[in-house]
């Protein structure tokens, strides 16, 4: 598997959001020193803040793009993002359409890491437009010109714009601007109200035909179709039908124009006639076919991408017989869709030198409703979760794994979309939705996800009870009093904010995707974020059955996003003579490297994988253990040619790992549990089928394979797993994980003496 970056396109938008603005706020009518001309030479930029750890910032003097200086950008990669800020007042650019413009390049590192972004704060802490260039990071090694567009709300508060890092690397950035384009769209905010009548049958009904017709009808015009807004205007058109023929009416005049070819009737009525365009050859000198070919999903937001949707075409000369497998007459798509209906889409069509046929007049964004989109808007919500549900529908690769009835949430998902009161409620009606995929890779990412903050403790679920593992010090404690004063390791949380602790945690978890460990792995921070700055009142108990109750703030600035790090060893260390420890979550290429003959005569090695590999030290550490070729997991990317995943077929593929001498013959163990997810699994997996060491702890996270990412009207996007894993031996890895050999997990009172059990355990085993 090619190892994602999760961060960048989902977690990133909450983690940008993470530190109030107003401690940065500058009120000036635009960025400050948007050219880097001012501040020290070697030092950071004067107006510009770095909110983020393993973070610098110099004004170099030579190369510069434009004027005399720019900023360079430093990211060591330790911490999660490397990012430099500013934050000003919006009052200027209210009901405006504003374009952020900024000359940059990579100059070290990743060719994915780099973007530019921009936010915008409205009234009453709800957030309005945003981009990271999650889909289009900055590749450039030479100055090039990056652009993000978005309108700025009337109510709009502040504006923060800056550059991140998202791997160890170096970026530079050069006259960064914000301008005025245009006046801000006109944004449509109906509000919301239950589904009546036909109208939930009638929407399922477009969410099918909308699936068909965008995924794998191949019209020039539906490929060129603006998707967002066509569905939206459709949502609001087909919801009032009040029969099936009206329904049939009313789909029939949407699609016509981008999908001429495409028949909708109520069921159980004449066939209508299969369109003359479909049946007949054009008869040209230049003639052809045209489908869809899929690997995986592809989608024009995703970015670097090992999927692709694309649209082929096969030559056919006038005199030559139609191949049956291309014949665009044998290729109709016939399907009851609800509503009383029933569908014909073309799944290949005829054309020539002028575009498929018949050539459509329709030009692309005429379906365009006046306006931009918002979720607070009741159709952008509904035309939201019908495009979300059609990519999972048509590609999602594990529903013959998870069995969930994805038909059943498509309703449930429309229902509390009408009935949201606004951005924010269906932030958790997308949580909801993707949590039936059961897939650890789904991430909703929204402004509304802001609630990205922590107080400053660490739990973990042990031996049935949420438990706090970790107290910050009073220096890093955002408590008057530092919450070591108030809060103990061991201490079980019985409460938050007045709820019992088992029914918060069940309430997250039913909005967290993934295996049970993953669920509960993530919950476990998760049920006790809120926004900065806000009270968390927690009731604890004692190892001696006492209880007391005590207030913490969920404060820190800057990125008191993430947990508190574990306490552990060194990333390299010797814990004994000859006995090594590697956190392959943090170690460096280049602190493995520095090893040299301490690792080849270690007699024992504790590889920690509780966390995510940053760095190829675990994949060379398998070469090194390996005594012959290894191989990877079997890696299965779906290429759907027919709707509803029917007739599905996969690509499969797998890659060596070669052998790298000098063999190591220490005594290995691995520690890891289920936070270890997607690469740490591909690794982990091959731990196990070639049995290179004892795996201490508990399962592994249970989801593998190259994230996808779908963008949705309303700002929202997702994250999910767009191929299918299997085990070595072609068995389900998706929610079961890689299985330990001595399987452990931490005592309610080891944590309160602060002792890391399974890494004595791993001692002990690599001492024998």
């Amino acid at each position: 598997m090619i190892r994602s970056r999760r961060l960048c396109m989902l977690a990133l938008p909450l983690l940008l959001l993470s530190a109030p603005a107003h401690a940065w706020l500058t009120r000036v009518d635009g960025p400050v020193n948007g050219g880097f001309e001012n501040g020290e030479q070697g030092g950071p930029p004067t107006g510009w803040v770095i909110p983020t750890t393993g973070t610098t910032v110099e004004l170099v003097r030579e190369g510069a793009e434009q004027g005399e200086r720019f900023a360079r950008l430093r990211f060591d990669g330790s911490g999660q993002i490397g990012n430099l800020m500013q934050s000003f007042d919006a009052t200027p650019f209210r009901a405006k359409k504003v374009a952020l413009r900024a000359s940059v390049r990579i100059k070290e590192g990743a060719d994915n890491g780099g973007h530019v972004w921009m936010r915008v704060d409205r009234r009453d802490d709800k957030r309005g437009f945003f981009d990271n260039m999650g889909g289009r990071p900055i590749k450039s090694r030479s100055w090039t010109q990056i652009e993000i567009k978005g309108d700025v709300a009337d109510d709009a508060l502040t504006i923060n714009v800056g550059a991140f890092l998202t791997s160890a690397g170096v970026l530079d950035i050069d006259d960064l601007r914000l301008e005025i384009v245009s006046d801000a769209a006109v944004v449509t905010r109906e509000a919301a109200r239950p589904l009546e009548g036909r109208a939930e049958e009638n929407l399922r009904a477009l969410a099918r035909l909308v699936g068909y017709v965008r995924h794998f009808h191949p019209s020039d015009a539906a490929a060129a179709a603006d998707w967002d807004a066509f569905t939206i205007s459709a949502v609001r058109r087909v919801e009032s039908a009040q029969s099936a023929q009206e329904l049939a009416d009313r789909l029939n005049e949407l699609f016509t124009p981008i999908a001429p070819t495409v028949q909708v009737f109520p069921t159980g009525t004449t066939e209508p006639t299969i369109h003359p365009a479909v049946r007949t050859a054009p008869g040209t000198k230049s003639q052809f076919i045209r489908e869809y070919r899929h690997v995986g999903c592809g989608q024009k937001t995703a970015g670097q991408s090992i999927y692709s949707s694309r649209r082929v075409r096969h030559e056919l000369p006038p005199d030559e017989a139609v191949p049956v497998e291309h014949d665009p007459a044998q290729g109709l798509w016939r399907a009851e869709i609800g509503g009383g209906l029933t569908c014909i889409v073309p799944l290949r069509l005829w054309a020539d030198e002028r575009g498929t046929l018949p050539v459509s007049e329709h030009k692309p964004g005429e379906s365009a409703p006046g306006g931009g989109f918002t979720a607070d808007d009741r159709a952008t919500r509904l035309a939201a979760v019908i495009l979300g549900w059609n990519v999972m529908q048509h590609f999602y690769p594990y529903f013959d794994v998870v069995r969930c009835d994805w038909h059943a949430t498509l309703g449930e998902s429309l229902r509390s979309a009408a009935n949201a009161a606004d951005e924010c409620a269906f932030y958790d009606v997308l949580q909801r939705m993707t949590a039936d995929l059961h897939d650890g890779h789904v991430w909703v990412s929204h402004t509304c996800g802001g609630n990205n903050a922590l107080p400053p403790i660490t739990t973990r679920w042990v031996e049935g009870r949420l438990v706090v593992t970790q107290v910050a010090s009073a220096e890093g404690a955002p408590v008057a009093d530092g919450a070591e004063n108030l809060v103990r390791p061991g201490d079980a949380i019985v409460s938050i904010d007045g709820v019992d602790t088992k029914a918060a945690m069940e309430r997250t978890e039913s909005l967290i995707s993934g295996a049970p460990q993953w669920r509960r792995w993530r919950a476990q921070s998760e049920v006790l974020r809120g926004r900065f700055d806000t009270p968390l009142t927690l009731e604890l108990e004692n190892l001696e059955g006492q209880v007391r109750t005590v207030t913490l703030s969920r404060s820190g600035g800057g990125m008191a996003s993430a947990t508190l790090p574990e306490i552990r060893p060194e990333p390299i260390a010797e814990l004994r003579e000859g006995i090594l420890y590697i956190d392959v979550e943090r170690a460096t290429d280049k602190e493995f490297a520095a090893l040299g003959e301490r690792l080849n005569t270690a007699k024992g090695i504790i590889v920690d994988v509780r966390g995510y590999p940053r760095s190829n030290v675990f994949a060379t550490l398998l070469q090194r253990l390996a005594p012959s070729v290894l191989r990877s997991p079997q890696w299965h990317v779906p290429t759907p040619a027919r709707p509803d995943r029917i007739g599905l077929t996969f690509q499969q593929s797998g890659w060596p790992v070669q052998p790298l001498a000098p063999r190591l013959t220490a005594r290995v163990a691995f520690l890891t549990d289920g936070r270890a997810i997607s690469a740490a699994e591909t690794f982990m997996a091959i731990v196990a089928h070639y049995k290179l060491g004892e795996i201490i702890g508990a399962p592994t996270a249970g989801t593998n394979g190259n994230v996808n990412s779908t963008m949705l009207p309303g700002g929202f996007a997702f994250s999910w797993t767009g191929m299918k894993v299997l085990d070595h031996n072609g068995g389900v890895h998706h929610g079961v994980g890689v299985l330990p050999t001595i399987p452990m997990t931490p005592t309610r009172r080891g944590v309160a003496e602060g002792r890391d059990e399974l890494l004595e355990k791993a001692i002990d085993v690599v001492s024998k």
